[in-house]
C-alpha cells in the first residue's frame, strides 16, 4: 500500500517530533511489552478508513534494526493491512532495561484496560520502584502507592486495591497510616475538598454553607 506517512492524519502530520519512514520489516515488537494485544482487526479497520493517528515510537537496535516502545497494536494492525512501509519516531535508545520497561508501562497508559491488565500494570510499576528505591533514584518520603498512581492516572486506594487482589500477605503489610493515607486521597478526590486524617479521626473541610450543601449532596447525606 506504499508509504503510509500520506495516511497521517493531519493533528500527527504536523507534529513538532520528526516523523521517519521504515520498513515494517525493519521493526521488532518488544519482548518487555506484556500488554494484551487485541481488537486488532477492528484497529486495523479505523486505519484504513481514517488514517493512522499516531506514528510508532522505536528507538534503533542496530543495522536496520528497531524495537518498538509505543505503538504495538498499530503495529500488528498495520502488519495485518501488509503496510511495507509506517510513520515512525526515533526515539534515544533506553539507559537501562528497567528504563525501557518504565517507558513501555507509561506508553500502554493511552490504552483501554481491563481490569486484569491494570492489576498487571499496577505490580510491574511496583516492581520498578523497587528497582529505583534500591538504587536512591526515588524522592525520599515518595509512598509506593503515590508514585505509582502519579504513574497510572489512579488514586494511592486504587492503587493498593490492585496490589493487594490475590496476595493476602501484601495486604497484611500495610501499615495504617497508608491506609488511612490513600483513604484521605480518595476522600479528597470525590469531594473536591480539603481532607485531613489525625489521631484516628477524619476532618472534612468547607468554607461556606453552600459547599457543605454540595459535599452532603455526593454524600447522599440529608
Amino acid at each position: 500500500m506504499g508509504v503510509l506517512i500520506n495516511m497521517l492524519n493531519d493533528e500527527s502530520a504536523n507534529t513538532v517530533q520528526k516523523i521517519s519512514v521504515l520498513d515494517i520489516d525493519e521493526i521488532s515488537p518488544n519482548p518487555l511489552n506484556h500488554a494484551p494485544i487485541i481488537n486488532i482487526e477492528e484497529l486495523a479497520a479505523a486505519i484504513k478508513e481514517n488514517g493512522l493517528q499516531n506514528p510508532l515510537h522505536v528507538y534503533k537496535k542496530g543495522n536496520h534494526e528497531y524495537v518498538l516502545i509505543n505503538g504495538e497494536r498499530r503495529y500488528s494492525a498495520l502488519k495485518l493491512l501488509d503496510i511495507d512501509e509506517v510513520p515512525v519516531i526515533i526515539k534515544p535508545a533506553p539507559a537501562s532495561e528497567i528504563v525501557e520497561k518504565l517507558m513501555i508501562l507509561d506508553a500502554n497508559a493511552q490504552r483501554d484496560e481491563t481490569p486484569e491488565y491494570k492489576q498487571q500494570r499496577a505490580k510491574e510499576y511496583e516492581e520498578i520502584y523497587h528497582h529505583l528505591k534500591a538504587n536512591n533514584m526515588i524522592p525520599t518520603g515518595t509512598l509506593k502507592i503515590d508514585w505509582i498512581g502519579n504513574h497510572m492516572g489512579l488514586s494511592g486506594r486504587q492503587v493498593q486495591r490492585y496490589l493487594k487482589k490475590d496476595n493476602p500477605k501484601e495486604k497484611k503489610s500495610q501499615s495504617n497510616e497508608e491506609y488511612y493515607a490513600d483513604l484521605a486521597e480518595d476522600f479528597r478526590s470525590k469531594l473536591k475538598t480539603k481532607v485531613t486524617f489525625k489521631k484516628n479521626s477524619f476532618t472534612i473541610g468547607f468554607k461556606n454553607e453552600q459547599e457543605l450543601n454540595r459535599i452532603l449532596e455526593i454524600l447522599d447525606i440529608t
